[in-house]
């Protein structure tokens, strides 16, 4: 794959900066949970639930302001019961 279905190959969900492409060996590294998923296993495979970031910003994720109000909108939501494939929660941002 060299480019998504638009034309354009797809950024870091934090940072806008281009995720590596397939074939490098931190290519798996880019797809971060939300809510851990040990501790919130009903949403451990909903797409709400992931966001892609550069290898780089997902060892170090939790130093964004942003990812942490990702993370307490979601937690709210999931404790409220919210259904994690529900067209909102994919496209809400929480800031």
């Amino acid at each position: 794959m060299d480019r998504c279905p638009d034309g354009m190959w797809p950024t870091c969900y934090l940072t806008g900066q281009p995720l590596v492409r397939p074939g490098d060996m931190r290519f798996l590294h880019q797809f971060a949970h939300v809510l851990p998923k040990g501790a919130y296993p009903r949403w451990k495979e909903a797409a709400a639930n992931i966001r892609l970031l550069h290898p780089d910003v997902h060892a170090n994720q939790e130093s964004y302001p942003e990812w942490k109000a990702l993370q307490d909108g979601m937690k709210a939501a999931y404790y409220a019961g919210e259904d994690p494939t529900a067209e909102w929660i994919e496209n809400v941002e929480y800031t």
